[in-house]
């Protein structure tokens, strides 16, 4: 059926937030990796992708609040930005794991844009997974929104649109069992799931705001 999304469409719900719910505080645990490489062309993915053994670590998509209806997702995958209710947009992504403790697992999320290897997006949490209801060797998490925000130009996600997005996923459970993905992703458009007057008002906003940028 050609490229996945990683949030509302093919039956996933849009999750309707800004900035999502309070996370825990999670001082301790993973630091920000830097696993990106510039390279003339943008970003490049490192090939770093690692966890401990008998560890896996699958990104994807998945209907939110609950863990069904997972789908993979793949290098070059189509992805799309979900508008939340307070004017932030966000990424969808699901997790899948296994080899690890459910337990209250430290999750990060960066967003990265792949023209210049810039952060513009972030996710850090820790919660306890589920198990998944086809196999209960599986333990996931639902969708979770990446919101794509930053402070000194509240449309950064207007450049995104059309272009490549890279995901840096790092997982760390309370035994010390981590896992570490890399996606470069394909940032669609704007969530074909959202009403249609608000698809058009945000797409009205990043014209005017790339016509500033010039």
């Amino acid at each position: 059926m050609g490229r996945l999304v990683a949030c509302a469409a093919m039956s996933v719900i849009a999750l309707g937030c800004g900035r999502g719910p309070e996370a825990p505080d999670v001082s301790d645990g993973l630091d920000a990796v830097d696993a990106i490489d510039a390279t003339d062309g943008g970003c490049a993915i490192t090939g770093r992708d690692s966890a401990t053994p008998g560890v896996t670590l699958t990104i994807g998509t998945g209907r939110e609040a609950t863990l069904d209806g997972f789908r993979a997702l793949v290098q070059g995958d189509d992805v799309w930005l979900a508008p939340g209710t307070q004017g932030l947009q966000h990424f969808l992504v699901s997790y899948r794991a296994t080899g690890i403790n459910r337990q209250l697992v430290l999750l990060q999320a960066r967003a990265v844009r792949a023209s210049d290897c810039v952060d513009v997006g972030f996710l850090r949490t820790r919660l306890s997974w589920g198990t998944d209801p086809v196999d209960p060797s599986v333990v996931g998490v639902p969708a979770l929104p990446v919101v794509i925000s930053d402070d000194n130009d509240r449309f950064e996600y207007c450049t995104l649109l059309g272009n490549d997005v890279v995901l840096i996923i790092d997982i760390d459970d309370a035994n010390g069992h981590t896992a570490h993905r890399e996606l470069r992703l394909h940032a669609a458009g704007i969530d074909p799931m959202a009403r249609p007057d608000q698809r058009d008002a945000w797409l009205l906003a990043c014209a005017r705001a790339d016509a500033g940028r010039m």
